[in-house]
Formats: C-alpha cells, structure tokens, sequence
C-alpha cells in the first residue's frame, strides 16, 4: 500500500511541475514503474536557471554524504534517509524520501542523515566543526543549522568560501538571491540558502488571510491590490477596523471576540521580525566593494513605526505579550481572527490546516510610494555550508553534491510545501501560489539580522516598541547607533573576512 501511495505521489508531483518534456518512466529492480520527478537535463522553455549545470554523467563513485544538521522540532526529518517499509503517507516525508532516491540514483552515491533536533540557541555546531576540523577527520560534509548559528561559523574562519568553487552557481533560481547579496563579502561568500529549502519556507514571514471572512465583509480582493502596489499598512489597518464585532457579553474587549488582526508581540515573539524588511528599512548594507556598512535612515525608521504601531494598537487588532502562538493560530483556525502574521509554519498547525480556507499574502508595504513588496525570513532559517577541512578533488564533489540537491530540492521539495502551505490547494489556487513566489523571491536580508550574536541592534531590537506601542526608536537609534558600537562591530566583520582573503 505504500509503495502505491509512493507512485501516485510522484505522479502528483508530475503535474505540479511544469514540464516540457518528459523521460521514459525508470523500472525499479522489482519491475515496478517509478515517474521520473525532474525535467530532462536539455530543459527548455523561457527560463531554465531553475536547472544546474553538472555534467549528466556524473559519477561519485559510490561516495556517502553525510548531512549535518541541527533544527528547532518544526524544521526537523528535511534531510531524513527512509526506506519504503518505515515511509508514512505525508506529502513533505514522501517528497524527501524521493529527492533522496534521486539524488542517489543521479549521482551514484548514498546519503546519510544525521540530525539533532531541539534547540538550536547552542554551540554544537560551532564545537562540533571547530573538533572536526582540528582532527581532520571530515566527518560531515554538508553542514546546516539556523543562519544566525552558521554565521559564527563563517566569522571563525572555519568554512569554504563557495563563490570560488566552479560546481556551485550562485545565480541560480533556487538560491535566495536577496541572501546572497547580504552573505556575499568581497569576492567570498561561504553560507548560502534558497527556496530549494523547507527550512527556508518554514521561516517565511508572511500574512494569512481568512477568506471567508472576507467574503462575508465585501473587502476588497487583496491579491488585486497586491498586484496594483496599494496593499500597505493603511490598506490593511482600513481592513481590520471594519472587522470587530463583540462575541459575548462582556462590554470590553476580549480574547474572545472577533478581530480584523491578531499578532503576539513582546521579546518572546518573532512575529513583529517582518516588519523591518517589509518597511524597507536597513541598520548595515554594501559598500561599492562589497563590504558592510552602516546605513541607517531614522527618519524613514520613525515614519515606518508609527504606521507599524497604528496597525498594531488601533482599532479591530488584538495584540499583546499575553498571548502565545497557540491563542493567534486559534483565533485564525476558529474564524476569529482575518488576518494572522506568521512564520509560514504556521499553516502546518493542525487547527490551520483544517480550517483551510484561507489566503497568503505579503507583509504590506510602508506606503504605495515604496517600489516592492520585500519579504523576511526568520534568523533560525536554514544555512548551508561546507567545512574548509576539504580539499581537492573531495571538496569539488561535496560541491557537485550540493548543487544537485539544491536543484532537485527546488523540483520536489518546493511544490510539496506549497501544497501543503496551501493545504492541497497547489493547482487549484494560483494566485496563492503567485503570492507565495512573490513573497519567496522578494526577501531582503539586512546583514545585521544575520551576525545577529554580534551586532548590537537587528529587527529583534524593535519588539518591545511594538508591545508598548511607544515609538521610542529615534532613541533607541541614538543609543546603539550614534553612541553605541555597532560601527566598531561592523568594522571587526569586514576585518575578520578581509583576513581570510590574505591568509589564502
């Protein structure tokens, strides 16, 4: 019965990927068809950067990999080895299982997985290459943890820097693009990440939208105004003030009333993350070559707050740091709450993912002046990178390695999570689907949310002004900023990656 199952889900799979063409199905050794889940290597069409370029013969031999990774619970079993006898029946499990099957087959090696799972807020990653790398022992070739954790890693100088290593192209669709202008330093970039990763969909900051809800109030279709650049926050916060109705008896307002918007905020909660990239504001971008600096514009950080905080604290919102995760996505499985800003997680609650009802759309844009929509990805979003134990002709087949699965990921592992983001709607709502492409490729990644251990303010600094619901960000500016150490800190980063360019 699973192996059934398994069949028809690559067939699924099939008709969630446009293709062109398509190869004769393969035999399994026990002569049962499997259909093939990628394109052919000559793919064509109007864009084929969704594709890598290794040879189509590539042999490694027999080689096991071995993926070293280290994730919060809800990230965790990305990267698992099954076999058909132990597989279970979810599409995000069948779809790993067949991207290692793949892999495995295309390139002629073995994968092993070895995960630890729990808190990722630890050194392990740092103690366990800094011991790798000392012994020499190259135990694990592919290394993958939360971003913030990885960046320790790059500043000890412990990885390969991966822009110089010709099997890895960086331009390719399946790496974040907005990532890579941000990890990339001089001429080096040694982290990378993309939408070829379920880790870096679970972290997607974005909005949900209770469909039936907006029926029932007439609003206006909020994928039109995606679309025209008119969803911003006075659009969204227009929306909520209509939606407050009073559900029981009690004369004020409650928990248990219906809200336009629902959001947790406070030091505890990422859900306020988005706001700073979604604002267009920055703490640290690019110098001309490359490098970081501070680059700060207050006046847009103060104007960009107080419309964040009219959303947050007006009229038809329910916010605070009494509530949790659990009250918010309640709210929204149950029909009380329109809207909810999420880690795309979120959609696999159970509550949420039965309700299923509902829409993804964009954080909104500070005004309709700003010219795009610009997207966040939590800081425990999944890096990748590759030891600098590795040498020769080892190191270019762990980076053959690498990009095959960031392609085949990107062709398996991207239009299973959107159908189960969209709760088995993939091919039945494309305009969810356009929404979650837009929001997936318009990520923009300040520097200071990513060396978060060392720089001194990153977005995680505003959560307490969205709690309050004071706007004290021009002093909270003054302090880190003009009078803090954020510049030597800076300084120190671009040193520390200039250093590894000399000693090479």
């Amino acid at each position: 019965m699973k192996k059934r199952f398994l069949t028809l889900f690559l067939a699924l799979i099939m008709l969630l990927i446009p293709l062109s063409s398509c190869k004769k199905n393969k035999k399994k050794d026990n002569g049962e068809d499997i259909t093939n889940v990628n394109t052919p290597e000559e793919s064509v069409g109007p864009n084929d950067n969704d594709r890598d370029d290794l040879p189509a013969d590539l042999d490694l031999d027999g080689q096991t990999i071995t993926i070293f990774s280290i994730a919060q619970w809800v990230a965790g079993e990305e990267f698992a080895k099954l076999d058909e006898e132990t597989l279970g029946d979810g599409i995000l499990e069948q779809a790993v299982f067949a991207r290692n099957k793949k892999l495995e087959k295309r390139l002629n090696c073995t994968i092993e997985n070895v995960e630890s799972l729990g808190d990722t807020n630890t050194t392990e990653m740092l103690s366990t290459v800094e011991q790798m790398n000392q012994a020499g022992s190259g135990r694990y070739q592919i290394l993958v943890t939360a971003g913030y954790r990885m960046a320790e890693l790059s500043l000890r100088g412990l990885l390969t820097d991966l822009a110089a290593l010709p099997s890895i192209d960086l331009g390719k669709d399946y790496y974040s693009q907005g990532f890579n202008k941000s990890l990339s330093v001089g001429e080096s970039q040694y982290l990378l990440t993309g939408t070829f990763t379920m880790g870096y969909y679970r972290y997607l900051m974005a909005n949900l939208f209770n469909k039936a809800l907006f029926a029932a109030y007439e609003v206006e279709d909020p994928y039109a105004m995606v679309e025209a650049g008119e969803w911003t926050y006075d659009a969204m916060y227009n929306i909520t003030k209509q939606m407050y109705r009073n559900l029981n008896s009690d004369p004020t307002e409650d928990k248990d009333d219906q809200y336009g918007y629902v959001i947790m905020t406070g030091g505890n909660s990422s859900f306020t993350d988005a706001f700073m990239s979604a604002c267009d504001l920055h703490v640290v971008t690019k110098t001309d070559d490359n490098y970081y600096e501070v680059n700060i514009n207050a006046e847009r950080y103060h104007d960009a707050i107080k419309k964040v905080l009219v959303l947050i604290k007006g009229e038809g919102t329910l916010s605070g740091n009494t509530l949790s995760a659990a009250d918010v996505y309640g709210k929204f499985a149950n029909s009380t709450a329109a809207m909810i800003t999420t880690r795309l997680y979120g959609v696999e609650d159970a509550g949420v993912a039965e309700m299923g009802n509902y829409g993804v759309l964009p954080i909104p844009k500070l005004d309709a002046a700003q010219q795009d929509y610009y997207s966040y990805v939590q800081d425990q979003c999944f890096m990748f990178g590759i030891s600098n134990c590795f040498t020769g002709s080892t190191l270019t087949e762990i980076s053959q390695f690498l990009e095959a699965f960031a392609s085949e990921s990107y062709h398996i592992i991207k239009p299973a999570y959107y159908d189960k983001a969209l709760t088995g709607r993939y091919a039945k709502d494309p305009q969810s689907v356009k929404m979650l492409d837009l929001i997936g490729k318009n990520v923009v990644m300040d520097p200071a949310n990513i060396y978060i251990n060392s720089m001194p303010i990153n977005t995680t600094s505003f959560r307490d002004i969205y709690a309050t619901g004071e706007n004290t960000v021009s002093s909270l500016l003054a302090s880190q900023v003009t009078a803090g150490r954020l510049r030597g800190e800076v300084a120190t980063i671009n040193s520390t990656f200039q250093s590894f360019v000399k000693d090479n």
